[in-house]
């Protein structure tokens, strides 16, 4: 977005030296601009829509945001991004939010972007009195447009256009929007062809006040009869004329229709120009833009060489200064373009002259100028124009994945998008760039395909002996193999690729260490400090990359994998140094954004932190409701609920948003519109727990039954969460406490085995609670002394208090000396632990009770608390 020629897209077209001063159309555009939505200018080439906009906006000081579409933009993700561009042009900071959403691998629904434009521009300060719209967007030759997911886009925000903005539209032909409805609603302006028509004066005041041409009124009346009043038909024939002697004689020569005029006329205005000024017109007739860099590339012979002795950049100023048809796109005249309609008869002439091979070879040289400048979009155009696919793979082969590293993954997906399928499949790299692509987009069946593609051409290519080549595909042979359910494989493979590639190749260095993450963390294989270790490894890598989605990524691992150790400060530094990096980039969104901050929030909550976790817990909230992560805004609710009955609010309210009829009502609509994510299961099995920590006790056991557990299964790691869950189920119904010790004991071997401290400890607690409800009294307190010697390093205090008065007796009972702290944390007067659900058995506390809670937390031996206690 920071090169010249992008800017160039948002450009203001200057006033040039042909224009007619028409103030009954300024008029109408002024009125226009204050009473209606839309100001529709639509009309075929050549009848000066864009002229007459630039003549209006010479005229005021309003501010203009000006967009030159391109086919290029039919792609949803490119016309956004531009339009905000745009519109950021004459709005600091307008978009932002909708710049960042794009940035996405999966990019948001198009009512959520565009809600998050119309809210930003709904935000800008309304100036003046009335309905007048300071603001003005310009949508220029948007006849290119085909794609209906852009129109979509165009109505949503007609549809809602708030009063700062008022849309105008140059176009050959009228868009598919609902025209008839604005019509009707009287917020349409609609100036057409026969409108922009010159009218006897404005012909008279062309010819003779821009044209310097003196023609008498029969000659003035033949040329408008003949032309209808056709802009370009007027200009081309005054151009021509400039060199006439018998006027009279040359308006009567040419008849018949619009194309007949402009073919006959751009012949007549080509054949008096200088032979170096015609090869020139001819020579850059295939360019869309242009500066003097470009055109002397167009024009050099095969050995470089300049084929003529007139440099590009005064050819450039001899036609803007003889207005034949260009227009400057930039302040600093730097990059220029053709009339549309004038390029359009520059190119049939040259096929004409001199056929298809030369107007091929003209595409080849520009696309090779663009990506020696390396504007990528524009060279593939132009080798795609040339029809060299072999030049088109090779420059996306070489640019896709770095783009992809950067960031800019819909980049890459455009380019590969405008490749042949089957030239991609040929092709072992774009194989590969096209994996990455449905990698993080979590299209998992055609990226299987894009492997196993890379695998079938590889033999014989350039990367069959490339040992970074082989490394990153073995790195999606891993991811793939692990999507698939084989870990162990998936293991193999990602060590076998960090074996094979060399210590520069950082970024799939740093997929493949998050990867062994997950298979560390979340299967039977290996224990949490090698997944701390990859979890290092992945975030020094990233960071040194500069890749700061996978930086994000690595970051969510490495304090999963410190959490599940129980290293919590540690956890809380990683997730500081990632949202550190959200802010060095000034970025409004990033992916997984919501994510970290929950994930955060569940480390403060578990050192009781707990307005700290709320106030994070609302901003992942703000987030996912923003930008459109539904799944993410179940857990915010979930976590929210839980954090403010923690707080133990006298009332019992929670958050609207929180209740449990809110949480089941957005449950409800997103299983009407989506597909379930494998991640519900870990969702419906954590509120579960919460249930049978809040004695809904019902609920609980309902998921129980659903689930397919039972307490005789053999736990793995991978569900060691749902069993969690089960098990607080069985403790709170007081139902199969014998067959509940069993699968504790089980699962308590399985964490111990995998280090996973934080899980330890909470199977602890839940043989502890087991134990005392089997009046196991002795081997219950000393299970719970084991967990406040894991505990104390950790500071972890909500896994113990959310068990409530039950773990709290014993508590008060146990002699360690993190027990005191953790009595300490809870509020006075209060007892900690959720309100009972009506009609269901609660334990309670007696005054005595508590009171000796209150005074072990203040850290009185025992012989002092009996006196004060008249213990005897």
């Amino acid at each position: 977005m920071t090169t010249p020629l992008l800017q160039t897209k948002f450009y203001l077209p200057p006033a040039g030296p042909n224009l007619v001063w028409r103030p009954r159309l300024i008029a109408r555009l002024d009125e226009g601009i204050r009473t209606t939505k839309l100001t529709l200018i639509s009309a075929p080439a050549g009848y000066g829509k864009t002229t007459l906009l630039s003549e209006w906006s010479a005229a005021g000081d309003r501010p203009i945001a000006w967009l030159s579409l391109d086919k290029g933009d039919n792609d949803l993700v490119s016309f956004l991004t531009y339009l905000v561009a745009a519109l950021q042009t004459v709005i600091e900071g307008i978009g932002d939010d909708v710049l960042s959403a794009l940035q996405l691998p999966q990019v948001p629904s198009l009512e959520l972007l565009q809600t998050l434009l119309i809210n930003d521009l709904a935000a800008v300060p309304i100036e003046g009195k009335g309905k007048d719209r300071p603001y003005v967007l310009v949508l220029d030759d948007y006849h290119v447009i085909d794609a209906p997911p852009v129109h979509r886009s165009l109505e949503f925000l007609l549809d809602y256009l708030p009063p700062q903005l008022h849309l105008v539209i140059l176009t050959r032909e009228d868009p598919p929007l609902p025209l008839p409805r604005l019509l009707v609603q009287r917020q349409l302006t609609n100036i057409r062809a026969e409108d922009l028509r010159f009218t006897d004066d404005e012909v008279i005041q062309f010819f003779q006040h821009t044209m310097g041409l003196h023609l008498n009124a029969l000659e003035v009346a033949a040329l408008e009869s003949r032309t209808e009043g056709w802009i370009a038909g007027l200009q081309m024939a005054a151009l021509t004329m400039q060199d006439v002697e018998d006027t009279s004689s040359f308006i009567q020569s040419f008849t018949g229709d619009d194309r007949y005029v402009v073919d006959y006329l751009v012949t007549e205005v080509l054949a008096r120009q200088p032979q170096h000024i015609q090869t020139f017109l001819l020579q850059t007739s295939v360019l869309q833009r242009f500066n003097a860099s470009l055109c002397n590339a167009m024009r050099s012979s095969e050995d470089g060489s300049a084929t003529g002795p007139h440099d590009g950049r005064e050819i450039l100023t001899q036609l803007e200064r003889a207005n034949l048809f260009v227009t400057p796109l930039d302040n600093g005249r730097e990059w220029y373009r053709y009339h549309h309609l004038f390029a359009d008869l520059l190119r049939y002439q040259l096929q004409v002259q001199e056929g298809d091979t030369r107007l091929l070879d003209l595409h080849r040289r520009a696309a090779l100028w663009f990506k020696q400048h390396a504007l990528i979009d524009d060279a593939l155009f132009h080798y795609l124009a040339a029809k060299d696919t072999p030049a088109a793979v090779s420059l996306v082969a070489e640019h896709a994945m770095p783009a992809f590293r950067r960031g800019e993954i819909h980049s890459s997906k455009k380019w590969l998008e405008a490749l042949p399928v089957e030239s991609i499949r040929a092709n072992p790299r774009l194989c590969l760039d096209q994996a990455w692509i449905c990698a993080v987009r979590d299209d998992y069946e055609p990226l299987v395909k894009f492997v196993d593609a890379a695998e079938a051409a590889l033999p014989g290519s350039d990367y069959e002996n490339d040992p970074d080549f082989l490394g990153e595909w073995m790195a999606l042979q891993a991811f793939t193999a692990f999507l698939l359910g084989d870990p162990q494989s998936a293991l193999t493979l990602g060590q076998q690729a960090l074996d094979q590639l060399a210590s520069q190749s950082a970024f799939v260095r740093g997929v493949i260490n998050i990867l062994l993450v997950d298979i560390y963390t979340g299967t039977d294989i290996g224990d949490v400090s090698q997944a701390v270790a990859s979890g290092q490894e992945a975030m020094a890598v990233s960071l040194s990359s500069a890749s700061f989605t996978t930086s994000l990524y690595a970051a969510d691992r490495l304090a999963r994998a410190l959490v599940l150790q129980g290293e919590y400060q540690e956890a809380e530094a990683v997730f500081l140094q990632a949202l550190e990096l959200v802010r060095e980039r000034g970025l409004a969104y990033a992916p997984i954004l919501e994510t970290l901050d929950l994930k955060y929030a569940g480390v403060l909550y578990e050192q009781n932190r707990l307005a700290e976790a709320e106030g994070l817990i609302r901003d992942g909230l703000s987030l996912s409701r923003k930008f459109g992560a539904p799944y993410s805004e179940l857990w915010c609710r979930l976590l929210l609920r839980q954090a403010q009955l923690a707080q133990n609010d006298a009332s019992g309210a929670v958050d609207p948003l929180a209740t449990e009829e809110a949480i089941d009502a957005l449950l409800l609509e997103l299983s009407s519109q989506h597909s379930r994510p494998p991640a519900m299961d870990q969702f419906e099995a954590y509120r579960a727990q919460l249930w049978a920590n809040e004695k809904q006790l019902a609920r609980a056991e309902r998921w129980a039954r659903n689930t397919g557990l039972t307490l005789k299964d053999e736990p793995s790691c991978e569900k060691l969460a749902s069993y969690l869950a089960l098990a607080h189920s069985y403790l709170a119904s007081g139902k199969s406490l014998t067959e509940l010790f069993t699968l504790l004991e089980k699962m308590h071997q399985l964490a111990t085995r995998k280090a996973h401290v934080q899980q330890v400890i909470q199977i602890g607690l839940l043989q502890t609670l087991s134990l005392d409800k089997l009046d196991q009294f002795e081997h219950a307190q000393s299970t719970l002394e084991e967990c406040l010697v894991l505990a104390e390093p950790t500071g972890m205090t909500r896994t113990f208090l959310d068990h409530g008065s039950p773990l709290i007796r014993l508590l008060g009972r146990a002699k360690h000396p993190y027990a005191t702290r953790l009595l300490a944390a809870i509020e006075p007067g209060t007892v900690a632990g959720p309100a009972s659900t009506p009609g269901e058995p609660t334990e309670t506390l007696t005054e005595r009770e508590i009171e000796v809670m209150r005074l072990y937390a203040a850290g009185l031996t025992n012989a002092v608390i009996a006196r004060r206690l008249f213990v005897s």
